[in-house]
């Protein structure tokens, strides 16, 4: 009668694998676990190339390497579709903006006030598309004014 082969667990595998990963000679890992060296290289590169699909067990097939192509594929279909989606969804807010601001300014148009309501609505429009160019301070161009810290002003308040 000759000798069956050994199984391992999926689990029993890991260990291996885990202990070669900590620095243990693969000549160590192979007596302590009582395994062929070679075994132990297999079941590494099998981890490594797919560590969802390696060590599926007995009757569980490893997903074929036309599967994961497909799936990969189809993947980059989904995020250029959702690139392009985004593009027209970001191009309907815009129109949808603009419209707004139309008709606010028809509507609404407040010549006489300083900040009419449509003009807000504008400001913030070109803050969120970029359009806005933010320029840093030429605080030396006024040398008369004393600029007050948030924290004076509140003292200030508080005395009063």
């Amino acid at each position: 009668m000759g000798l069956s082969r050994r199984q391992f667990t999926r689990e029993f595998k890991l260990k291996a694998v885990q202990r070669l990963g900590t620095g243990a000679s693969v000549a160590e890992v192979a007596r302590a676990f009582e395994v062929d060296p070679n075994v132990l290289h297999r079941w590494r590169r099998e981890l490594r190339q797919g560590p969802g699909n390696a060590f599926p067990g007995n009757g569980k097939p490893r997903w074929p390497e036309g599967r994961i192509a497909e799936l990969e594929h189809k993947i980059g279909q989904q995020a250029l579709e959702i690139d392009f989606l985004k593009g027209c969804l970001q191009r309907i807010e815009e129109q949808r903006m603009r419209t707004l601001i139309k008709v606010a300014r028809t509507v609404a148009p407040a010549e006489k006030e300083l900040y009419p309501a449509w003009q807000g609505m504008q400001y913030t429009r070109n803050m969120f598309d970029g359009r806005a160019k933010l320029e840093p301070l030429d605080n030396d161009r006024y040398p008369s004014i004393r600029w007050t810290t948030a924290r004076d002003v509140l003292l200030a308040r508080q005395v009063t």
